[in-house]
């Protein structure tokens, strides 16, 4: 890919990322998928035009809000691990709140991601929490 077909892609991605609204706590995969292309590799700086730009300083641009940094950094780091790292299909994460996905993507391995992914979405959050304080 050529340096101006990149800055294309990037440039598309915000496009993208500037039309989504805010929901609280579940997990919009198209703008958590837009939110990790744009985090990796710094894309961002390329986005705003400064490569002197923060993550935090992308965010809070006016056309992103009322997109907060944690939520940003939450489903960035929801679509890193369960799609691109864990290769999982976005169907197998979609209707499980983002809090607990967060929560669960520190200890998420290919051999027991399926089996947390049912307690996430079988169980209360209190419950899913209690799980965890067994670890």
């Amino acid at each position: 890919m050529t340096s101006q077909e990149h800055n294309k892609e990037i440039f598309e991605s915000f496009q993208i990322l500037k039309s989504f609204s805010y929901t609280p706590q579940y997990i919009n995969l198209e703008q958590a998928k837009e939110l990790a292309f744009m985090k990796k590799d710094d894309n961002f700086k390329i986005a705003m035009g400064d490569n002197g730009a923060s993550w935090r300083d992308f965010i809070k641009q006016d056309e992103l809000q009322p997109l907060k940094v944690d939520k940003a950094d939450r489903l960035a780091k929801i679509y890193t691990i369960y799609i691109n790292d864990l290769g999982l299909d976005e169907s197998e994460i979609a209707g499980v709140d983002s809090v607990s996905l967060y929560r669960l993507s520190t200890l998420v391995t290919k051999n027991n991601v399926n089996s947390w992914l049912d307690k996430a979405r079988n169980l209360s959050r209190t419950e899913l929490w209690e799980e965890l304080s067994k670890l």
